[in-house]
C-alpha cells in the first residue's frame, strides 16, 4: 500500500508521506498546555483556496468502489515555531498501523494539517480512525468508516465570499437605538429579520431591559420605536419584536449544528448608517440550553453587538450574539462583565427560537409596570460609585472600600455602598429592592427619607441577608418611582 500526498512551501511542491500543511490566523496558544483542537473534519478530496484548505465535501462514511482516498483535517491553536506531528492510522482490526512524523516550523498561532489515505478495491472495509500527536501531546482522533456500498452524500453549498455575505445580512440587520425615561442615550444594540414582510424582528432580552425607549434603525435606514413584543424567553435570552413590514430577502436558516472551527460572520453598526461586516471562527462551546450547544465565536477585530445575527460560511443563520450567556440577566451596559472570561462571545442558537409559536403581542410598557423587563437607571451620574461589601461599613467611615460581587452561599449578610454626588436634589424615600434572575422582586428594605442637595457628596448603606440560592442576583436603589443605581451579584455555590 502506497502512502503520499503534497506539501507546498513558498510556492514549491515537496513530497512527504501523509501530510499536508496550510497555515491561518488566529490569537493564543501554549505549547505548554493542552493542544487546542480547533477541528476535524473528513472529505474524498480537497484543495488549497485563498492560503486555506478547503475539503470538497465533509462526511465520516466512504466507499472502496466509488471514493480514491480518504482526507482527514485537523486545525489547531498554538504557539507558532517548531512542532513535532505524528500522525497513525489504525484498520478496523487493529493490525494495519502506518505512522507518518514530520518536523515543522508554524509560522502563525494557527495551523493545521491534512493526511490522505489512499483506497484500494482491497482495503478493509470497517472503522478506520487516524491519532495525532504534537509535540508528544494528543491533538486530535478520527474514526470513518469505509463501506463497500456506494456513498449517497448531498449537494454541496457554495461558501459565499466575503461581499455576498456583506449583502444578505445588510438587508437583515437592524440597529437598535435605546433611549433611558430621562432621555439620555444608552450603548446601541443589534436585531434582525428572518422573512421580511411578516413585521418581526429578533434580539436578545438584553437588548430591552434597562431602556423605556427602543426605536429600529432599519436597513433603509427608516426609524421606527417598537412598542410591543411577540414572545421572549429570559432564561434563553432571545425575543422577538413586532416591527413595520420592510422588503427584502429571507434569510436561510442552518438546519444542522455549527462545528468549532468553522467560519462565521456578524454585522455591526450604528444609528447613522454605519453597517461592518465582522469575520471571526466557532472556538468553543459554553454550555447546552434546552439540548442546544450555545457556542463561542470570536471575532479578532471586533466585540460582537449582542442581538446581531451569526451567519456560517455559506450565508445561513445559525444564532444570535448574547450580552452575556443564558441565564444572566445584566443588559447590554454590562457586556463586559457578562461575557467573564468567555474570550469571545456566547452564540444563541436560533433553533430554540424558530420552534416557539406565535403569541398575542403584549407592550412593552406592560412589561416594565410588571417587572418582566427592568426599568431604566435614571440621573446619569447621581452615583458617583457604589458596589457590594462583605464587610458592614461603619457610619462615618470615608476611607476607601472594596468592592466585590462574588459571594458564596455561606454568607450570610451583603453590604451595599453608595457614593451620592448629585448634579441635582434628591429627596424622597429610598428604597432597595433585591430580584432573582427572572426578574421576580424577592425582598425589600424599609423605606428611609433622603434629602440630598445638589452638590453634596454624600455616602448611603445598607445591609441585606444573603440570598438563600446559588445564582444571579440583582440590586435596585430607588428614590420614589425611580431607579438611580442598579447591581448585580453572583452566590456561589
Amino acid at each position: 500500500m502506497s502512502w503520499m500526498c503534497s506539501v507546498k512551501v513558498r510556492g514549491r511542491v515537496m513530497h512527504s508521506a501523509l501530510f499536508g500543511l496550510f497555515l491561518a490566523l488566529l490569537p493564543t496558544g501554549q505549547q505548554s498546555a493542552p493542544v487546542q483542537v480547533l477541528r476535524i473534519a473528513a472529505g474524498p478530496a480537497g484543495s488549497d483556496s485563498n492560503g486555506a484548505f478547503v475539503l470538497s465535501e465533509e462526511r465520516s462514511v466512504f466507499s472502496r468502489s466509488t471514493d480514491r482516498e480518504v482526507i482527514v483535517f485537523f486545525q489547531w491553536e498554538d504557539l507558532p515555531g517548531p512542532h513535532k506531528l505524528v500522525a497513525q492510522w489504525r484498520s478496523p482490526d487493529g493490525g494495519a498501523s502506518v505512522t507518518s512524523a514530520i518536523d515543522y516550523s508554524a509560522r502563525e498561532k494557527r495551523f493545521g494539517a491534512y493526511w490522505k489515505l489512499p483506497v484500494t478495491p482491497a482495503i478493509a472495509l470497517g472503522t478506520w480512525s487516524i491519532e495525532v500527536t504534537m509535540d508528544g501531546r494528543p491533538a486530535g482522533r478520527f474514526t470513518f468508516e469505509i463501506t463497500g456500498a456506494p456513498v449517497v452524500t448531498p449537494l454541496a453549498k457554495r461558501p459565499l465570499t466575503e461581499a455576498e455575505v456583506y449583502e444578505r445580512l445588510n438587508g437583515t440587520f437592524v440597529v437598535l437605538r435605546r433611549s433611558s425615561a430621562d432621555g439620555r442615550e444608552l450603548d446601541p444594540a443589534a436585531a434582525f429579520m428572518v422573512t421580511p414582510g411578516t413585521g418581526q424582528i429578533y434580539t436578545v432580552i438584553p437588548a430591552l431591559d434597562s431602556a423605556d425607549t427602543v426605536r429600529a434603525v432599519m436597513a433603509d435606514r427608516t426609524i421606527h420605536e417598537l412598542t410591543r413584543l411577540v414572545a421572549f424567553n429570559r432564561p434563553q435570552q432571545w425575543a422577538i419584536l413586532e416591527a413595520p413590514p420592510a422588503p427584502g430577502q429571507a434569510l436561510p436558516v442552518r438546519s444542522e449544528a455549527v462545528k468549532i472551527g468553522s467560519r462565521c460572520f456578524s454585522m455591526e453598526g450604528t444609528a447613522d448608517g454605519v453597517r461592518v461586516l465582522v469575520g471571526g471562527t466557532i472556538t468553543g462551546q459554553a454550555a447546552t440550553v434546552a439540548g442546544q450547544p450555545v457556542v463561542v465565536a470570536t471575532f479578532p477585530s471586533a466585540f460582537g453587538m449582542p442581538g446581531a445575527p451569526v451567519l456560517d460560511e455559506y450565508g445561513e443563520l445559525f444564532g444570535m450574539l448574547g450580552a452575556g450567556m443564558p441565564g444572566d440577566s445584566r443588559p447590554v451596559e454590562h457586556i463586559v462583565a457578562a461575557r467573564g472570561d468567555l474570550k469571545g462571545a456566547p452564540v444563541i442558537p436560533f433553533s430554540l427560537v424558530s420552534t416557539q409559536p406565535t403569541a398575542a403581542p403584549v407592550s412593552l410598557a406592560a412589561l416594565r409596570a410588571t417587572g418582566s423587563l427592568m426599568p431604566s437607571v435614571v440621573g446619569g451620574g447621581q452615583v458617583a460609585s457604589g458596589g457590594f461589601t462583605r464587610a458592614a461599613v461603619k457610619r462615618g467611615d470615608t476611607g476607601p472600600t472594596e468592592f466585590v460581587e462574588d459571594f458564596s452561599v455561606r454568607d450570610k449578610l451583603i453590604g451595599i455602598l453608595l457614593n451620592w454626588a448629585p448634579a441635582e436634589r434628591l429627596r424622597g424615600q429610598a428604597v432597595l429592592l433585591v430580584f432573582d434572575a427572572d426578574n421576580k422582586l424577592l425582598a425589600a428594605s424599609a423605606p428611609r427619607k433622603v434629602d440630598f442637595r445638589k452638590g453634596d457628596y454624600v455616602r448611603s448603606t445598607w445591609q441585606v441577608p444573603a440570598p438563600a440560592g446559588a445564582g444571579r442576583y440583582r440590586i435596585d436603589v430607588l428614590i420614589g418611582a425611580n431607579t438611580y443605581w442598579r447591581g448585580f451579584l453572583r452566590i456561589n455555590p
